[in-house]
């Protein structure tokens, strides 16, 4: 069985936007590197962007949620888990 590829979308735009960061990235550390790639998205006034291993940001194309991770195209298109507090939009 091949992995999964897994978005935890975490942040938000109000002021509970660290709260979301702090509950995607449990999620994130729950979350069995085994069997997923996970990538830890965060939504921010500054920016969507992927958050690798080494913190580096890498943007969000909003069209297909799709990002450059350095090597590749990315689409994380398996399951996406929404940890934001808030509607999001863009």
């Amino acid at each position: 069985m091949s992995k999964k590829h897994i978005a935890v979308v975490m942040g938000g735009y109000s002021s509970e936007f660290e709260i979301s960061l702090g509950s995607g990235t449990v999620v994130c550390e729950l979350l069995d590197a085994n069997k997923y790639f996970i990538y830890p998205v965060h939504i921010l006034k500054e920016g969507w962007n992927y958050i690798d291993s080494l913190g580096e940001k890498h943007p969000i194309n909003k069209a297909d949620f799709s990002f450059f991770n350095g090597n590749n195209t990315i689409i994380p298109v398996s399951y996406t888990h929404l940890r934001a507090h808030e509607t999001l939009r863009y």
